[in-house]
């Protein structure tokens, strides 16, 4: 790695030589009256001059043409955005002198944005940081190679409440008979029995489905369609036209029930006076308590207790002294209930209950302690040390040294040591968590309803601030947005009909704000904070995603070195 760097160094020796040589040839060539006697032309105002000279040397006619930036410097300049035929963005105008700061993202079909460029030709690349001294118009680049993955158009919706003797109508320009049916649509039964279904020619193209043995009252299905020549029709949902519905998830309709009645006999005792075997099959119970109770072989004991109550069959007991001791087993379900038959419709957990299953002190303390949030600070630390602004802020030098301790000592990839020292990035490390409500726009529906639940928000932060080798002080924030929802519904009875539904969903976001600006140890805490600072949360992000074709190969290497050892 040493060895590409110094090579880099040699290589941008070269280029600098090459253009003091030309500047060197050029001043030579042209007398400083021509140039002068142009450039004055020019002088009212800022513009570009491009002044020609032809020389004749060895015999040779050669034609030398330089271009030199003239006038006087603009109070204001404006930044012209060209998409070369991607999304409409708005000009911008700043003081001279003055970065643009983040650069706006260009959208076009089956293309990403890889960066802004000072040519049509994309040859030449503009960094945000960069001071505007002129009005200039930047060209968005693009990888077409690299199409942003489209989100999967939604086809599926919900049907609730549905009739037990629910039918549905299908389009198809093939014949469709009660043979060929289910080489059409697949009809799966999560809950309930399978329907006996007909189908029904009813002319132009169009055949009703109907059940002669009806669908189960409070049963659930899941109806997906198989051919894709065949449509549904007349569902009339409000969430999405018939032709673009493909899978329908039917609840049929039941009355919410709550009918729980016990078995007549059942002997309820407090737990703390009962005292348990070590073997886990007998109790021991005192023999006033016993007799009082009129305990006997085939008694069902309710043994209760706030934290694990239990039902206990009373199989064979025997008298010790003043104690019986008691052989049980656990009670079924037919031993305790003379009705058990619970339905309720799916409803959302409630976001208190979420939140306050989450306790976001300890989680703080255990995110301290993690190795993903060593791993996470090591991520960030690869990045920051490939970082193109962060180097010409420490006057070239790296941020981190590699090949030094750190916490994944003794880890190899491909034979390779990759270590960055994250010591000091830790130690100036703060963790926060915090727990709301909010909107999640990235599901348009749940369930095939529409979201219009609010979500529990679970944030944590990562804030690190810390001068990396007295040269640039870093300010960085790593925010991860969880957003949670869990919706449950089910059947419940002595016939061992027990379906619970359980639909938990989840939604992350990563956000980074990335501020750098130089630091020099001599100066005051005064002068440090009116540096000024700048934001490289793209810059970042990008090495961090692998998109920065500029940085260097250490993000890359350290990615594949934690995926290998089950981080990142």
């Amino acid at each position: 790695m040493l060895r590409h760097f110094f090579a880099l160094n040699r290589k941008k020796a070269k280029k600098m030589l090459a253009s003091l040589l030309c500047v060197s040839l050029l001043l030579t060539a042209l007398p400083l009256d021509v140039a002068a006697e142009e450039i004055g032309k020019a002088a009212a105002d800022t513009a570009d001059v491009t002044v020609t000279k032809d020389i004749t040397a060895g015999g040779a006619k050669k034609t030398f043409t330089a271009r030199v930036t003239a006038g006087k410097t603009a109070d204001s300049v404006t930044v012209t955005y060209d998409t070369l035929g991607g999304n409409k963005i708005d000009s911008v105008t700043l003081a001279a002198g003055e970065t643009i700061g983040r650069l706006p993202e260009a959208i076009k079909k089956n293309a990403v944005n890889n960066g802004w460029y000072l040519d049509k030709q994309c040859s030449t690349q503009f960094y945000e940081d960069e001071p505007v001294n002129r009005d200039i118009t930047l060209y968005a680049g693009y990888d077409e190679d690299k199409i942003k993955p489209e989100t999967p158009e939604y086809n599926e919706i919900t049907i609730s409440d549905a009739p037990e003797d629910f039918s549905f109508s299908l389009i198809s320009s093939q014949s469709i008979t009660d043979d060929n049916l289910q080489d059409v649509i697949s009809i799966e039964n999560q809950f309930g029995e399978m329907p006996l279904l007909k189908v029904e020619n009813t002319g132009s193209g169009v055949y009703t489905v109907k059940p002669v043995i009806n669908w189960t009252e409070g049963g659930a299905y899941v109806l997906s369609l198989i051919d894709n020549g065949v449509r549904f029709d007349g569902i009339n949902s409000d969430i999405m036209p018939d032709e673009k519905i493909r899978t329908i998830t039917l609840f049929v309709y039941r009355e919410e029930t709550n009918n729980v009645k016990l078995k007549d006999g059942i002997v309820t005792i407090p737990k703390s006076r009962i005292r348990e075997d070590d073997d886990n099959e007998h109790i021991y119970m005192s023999r006033s308590e016993f007799e009082a109770l009129s305990i006997h072989e085939g008694t069902v004991i309710f043994a209760d207790d706030a934290e694990e109550p239990s039902y206990l069959n009373v199989v064979s007991y025997e008298l010790f002294g003043d104690e019986y001791k008691i052989l049980t087993v656990g009670s079924d379900v037919d031993d305790i209930y003379e009705e058990l038959d619970i339905y309720f419709k799916e409803k959302y957990v409630e976001n208190d209950v979420l939140a306050e299953a989450i306790d976001t002190e300890k989680l703080v303390e255990q995110l301290y302690e993690s190795e993903g949030t060593q791993q996470l600070t090591y991520m960030l630390a690869a990045a920051v040390y490939d970082s193109k602004t962060v180097r010409e802020l420490g006057d070239g030098n790296a941020p981190f040294e590699l090949m030094s301790n750190t916490y994944m000592d003794g880890v190899n990839w491909n034979d390779k040591q990759i270590k960055l020292n994250v010591k000091e990035l830790l130690e100036g490390l703060t963790i926060s968590a915090k727990v709301g409500t909010a909107k999640n726009t990235n599901f348009k529906c749940i369930n095939g309803f529409p979201n219009e639940q609010d979500w529990t928000a679970l944030n944590i932060t990562f804030s690190y601030e810390m001068t990396l080798k007295n040269k640039v002080k870093l300010e960085a924030e790593v925010s991860i947005s969880e957003y949670l929802i869990i919706g449950v519904g089910g059947t419940l009875s002595l016939k061992r009909d027990f379906n619970v539904k359980f639909l938990p969903l989840s939604q992350t976001d990563v956000t980074f704000k990335i501020l750098v600006c130089s630091a020099d140890e001599e100066e005051d805490d005064k002068q440090q904070d009116n540096e000024e600072k700048r934001d490289v949360s793209v810059e970042i992000e990008a090495i961090m995603n692998g998109e920065d074709k500029e940085s260097g190969n250490i993000i890359k290497d350290v990615r594949e070195m934690l995926e290998n050892k089950g981080g990142a």
